[in-house]
């Protein structure tokens, strides 16, 4: 049976002194689609690079301002795992405005 997912890429654009557009993808999250069907938040864990060509995010690469426990937790050395937050609602649960512009976006 096909699997199937939706993917979340982050993309950073930048222009080099050539004045060309240069295109970066900087981490992805992926998800199953059948798990979209629950009514409930997700953590997704980030991956660096893209979803066809991953690299590994290294502590030192991940910029972090923590304070209070979190701080202590960086001090003890556990490692950093970054997340994409995702919540997944019914339509009928949404507000009618955002169904409304949501629904431009659908093809």
């Amino acid at each position: 049976m096909l699997q199937t997912i939706v993917v979340f890429e982050f993309v950073v654009y930048f222009r080099n002194e050539k004045n060309n557009v240069i295109e970066m993808s900087s981490g992805y999250a992926s998800i199953e689609t059948q798990l979209l069907r629950q009514n409930r938040t997700f953590d997704l864990e980030l991956h660096g690079g893209s979803p066809l060509r991953e690299t590994i995010i290294h502590d030192q690469d991940v910029r972090t301002s923590r304070k209070g426990w979190r701080y202590i937790v960086k001090l003890l050395g556990r490692p950093i795992v970054s997340k994409l937050k995702i919540e997944v609602r019914p339509m009928e649960k949404l507000s009618r405005e955002l169904v409304v512009r949501s629904a431009v976006y659908m093809f």
